[in-house]
């Protein structure tokens, strides 16, 4: 099944702040300019003219920084085509504070969004366009194999440590910009243009090249002879206090950093979830997405050769530390729980945010019982589901006058579970010592859980259980969140949270609220039916919150020993993921408030398509319209593999003799079906015009009008038939 999991929690976190920055750096216009053609100092550009005024263009369009060499001033480039006979290089305007919202703002059809970007530039095994950075070290003096002694002012050409350039492609790329670069000498000792490797797979290739660079008289410059005698950056001031952890690329994209985290990376990544600090191994540019993002949150950014190996950070791994980084300096010293505390209280200061629940709701509720007014009791999820079936159900002929098929019901019935049984569960569950020894065989026998991490929770354990409170798990959280430790480390917090999940799931549920649940799933489906289980909390799909990917849904079946009583734990345990409490804690939100409901419907396990519409144009926000992403089968749309891109569609209403009809515009294929529509134009129309009676109906009764508010729907094309069906809606 397609898995929709939008960027939330930490990330969602980190997208805001960076697509704040961004907006507010891309305000203006581009130049259109042909190759060589002059443009305004403040405006893209293709060329640089000969001489002084070509570096005077250069100055104009670049971000100055002030580091070890003294003035580094940066230009990023964008080659599309790099490897065509005529390739387009773009020197972007620092305005832009990362590649891809020029290229967006250049070419919306060609980069609607960043992971098309980054799919086409980053990921694709062709790698048809590329993003590199120039930086002119105006003050450096340089002693290099491949220039004269004592050259001076190199110009860089560098890429991402984590892109993966090859050695063909930096020189094909090198060559376009020296073409385009008429100030830059081609040979001398002053401020030459110069291919600076930026890891250990591009230096080798470089270094078993050199004839073939020397021959297009593009030299090399390595960053041991740039950097010579230089251990550490400073890249962006700030002071945060944390725990000091090694954090790899697999923890950044699995979610395993905390913003109470100062990570300590071995690589530079292309994307950096939420976090207090940054110290990297490897050296940065002024442009480097670590930078950039640091100087968005305005968090400390440190590049430091060898820095585990550092004595000043070895021992304080996996500690609380002070970090301060200055203006050429830096500074990193234990701190005590305390400072923590009070440093991150103050950093996240604002009124507590303490989501209700209405637990005098008990019954397990069939779809068709309950709508839009349940969500106090069953979730927002769970209610608007119902609302979305009760709606089809009330306007049958309406509905089936725009049906892909036969189907006439687009959101089929199902059951929610109240918040009161998760809440009662968690009063019934005991919490002992023989539970703690539990959790601490399971959390060790997890290899994503560290051994130290496991350790020091299961000493948290012992400590609460042995401390004399009610012996029910709600007793033992609370306490356990009462506890200094658990904030300080974000080890033992992400372990401790793993034995909450532990206990959770393995409790069986009361009986006769099993007896109560698996009754009216039987009622409702055909035995052995597939089942998903779905959060439906009370602290996601609201209005300006959507908590979206935060917690867990899971499989079931209407019998047998995958019946809802023995799998729904799974659900609820997912309250207590480490990406979700990282998001209350940084939003305030009362983790002891958190209820979770449960939506229950069927599985759709052979979908032909699936995706998400939104109902705005947010490709031109200046035009009315709906933005569709669109994938093939059970393919995600929002988090794709191995660089699959969606096909996105906005469609446009337009008046037809008379009558209100969409007009379909593709602005990308899916790179799964290349020149070929996934849903054809009179597909895309039933499925607009099918939302538009969904988004009128729900704009009212969130008492809007539909200009006023924008929802967020995921859809699905199932069968044969190719049966539509809209499983989630929430407001955007």
């Amino acid at each position: 099944m397609g898995s929709r999991n939008v960027r939330s929690g930490s990330a969602a976190i980190a997208l805001a702040a960076h697509t704040f920055a961004a907006s507010a750096l891309a305000v203006g216009t581009l130049a259109a300019c042909a190759p060589g053609e002059p443009a305004g100092p403040a405006e893209a550009r293709h060329a640089f003219d000969a001489g002084d005024a070509g570096w005077a263009q250069y100055e104009a369009l670049a971000d100055k920084a002030v580091g070890e060499l003294g003035r580094a001033w940066s230009v990023k480039v964008l080659v599309f085509d790099v490897r065509s006979a005529q390739p387009t290089v773009w020197f972007v305007p620092a305005r832009y504070a990362l590649h891809w919202e020029f290229a967006h703002a250049r070419d919306k059809q060609r980069f609607p969004d960043r992971n098309a970007f980054d799919a086409q530039v980053y990921h694709d095994k062709a790698h048809p366009h590329l993003a590199a950075t120039l930086v002119w070290y105006r003050d450096a003096k340089v002693t290099s194999e491949a220039l004269p002694p004592a050259a001076t002012g190199p110009l860089t050409f560098t890429f991402f440590g984590s892109d993966d350039v090859s050695f063909d492609l930096a020189l094909a790329g090198a060559k376009v910009v020296l073409a385009a670069a008429a100030m830059v000498p081609r040979q001398g000792l002053d401020r030459r243009l110069v291919l600076m490797p930026a890891n250990v797979t591009l230096d080798v290739a470089v270094q078993a090249n050199k004839p073939k660079l020397l021959a297009t008289g593009v030299p090399w410059l390595l960053q041991t002879e740039l950097f010579a005698g230089i251990s550490f950056q400073a890249m962006n001031p700030g002071v945060t206090f944390g725990t000091l952890r090694l954090a790899s690329a697999t923890d950044l994209s699995r979610g395993l950093v905390s913003y109470r985290d100062i990570a300590v990376l071995d690589r530079l990544p292309l994307d950096l979830p939420l976090v207090g600090g940054t110290i990297t191994e490897e050296l940065q540019t002024p442009l480097a997405h670590v930078n950039v993002v640091a100087k968005a949150r305005q968090t400390p950014n440190l590049a430091l050769k060898h820095a585990r190996l550092d004595p000043k950070v070895a021992p304080l791994l996996g500690k609380p530390v002070r970090f301060e980084v200055g203006q050429g300096t830096w500074s990193l010293r234990a701190a005590t729980v305390a400072e923590v505390e009070a440093f991150w209280k103050k950093k996240t200061a604002g009124p507590e945010n303490h989501p209700t629940a209405n637990l005098k709701v008990t019954a397990v509720a069939g779809l068709d019982e309950i709508g839009f007014s349940a969500a106090a009791a069953y979730g927002v999820k769970a209610s608007n589901y119902a609302e979305l079936h009760n709606l089809w159900r009330t306007r049958e002929s309406q509905v089936k006058a725009i049906t892909f098929g036969l189907q006439s019901t687009f959101t089929p019935g199902g059951v929610a579970v109240p918040f009161a049984r998760y809440e009662d569960h968690l009063l019934r569950v005991p919490m002992g010592a023989t539970d703690c020894a539990a959790s601490q065989a399971a959390c060790v026998a997890d290899p994503e859980m560290g051994a130290a991490g496991c350790a020091s929770a299961a000493a948290l354990c012992e400590a609460v259980v042995t401390s004399g409170q009610p012996p029910h798990v709600k007793a033992y959280i609370a306490a356990l969140l009462a506890r200094p430790e658990l904030a300080a480390d974000s080890g033992a917090r992400r372990a401790a949270l793993h034995g909450i999940r532990q206990r959770i799931r393995a409790a069986p549920v009361e009986p006769g609220f099993a007896a109560e649940l698996d009754a009216k799933v039987a009622a409702r489906f055909p035995p052995s039916f597939k089942l998903r289980l779905r959060s439906s909390t009370n602290a996601e799909d609201l209005e300006g919150f959507s908590g979206a990917g935060l917690y867990e849904s899971h499989s079931a079946e209407s019998t047998g020993a995958k019946r809802p009583s023995q799998r729904i734990t799974r659900t609820w345990a997912s309250v207590w993921t480490f990406r979700a409490f990282e998001e209350r804690s940084f939003w305030r939100v009362g983790h002891l408030d958190v209820r979770m409901g449960v939506l229950i419907h069927q599985a759709w396990p052979d979908e032909s398509a699936n995706g998400v519409l939104i109902t705005k144009n947010i490709a031109d926000p200046g035009s009315w319209g709906y933005y569709l992403n669109i994938q093939q089968g059970e393919e995600s749309v929002t988090n794709p593999l191995g660089g699959i891109t969606p096909e996105i569609v906005v469609a446009f209403w337009n008046w037809d003799n008379g009558v209100f009809m969409p007009k379909v515009q593709r602005l990308q294929w899916s790179s799964l079906s290349p020149g070929v529509p996934i849903l054809d134009d009179a597909e895309v129309g039933k499925l607009v015009r099918a939302m538009h009676i969904a988004s009128a109906h729900f704009a009212g009764l969130y008492g809007k009008t539909e200009d006023k508010i924008a929802f967020d729907v995921e859809w699905k094309i199932h069968d044969l038939n190719r049966n539509l069906y809209l499983k989630q809606l929430r407001p955007f």
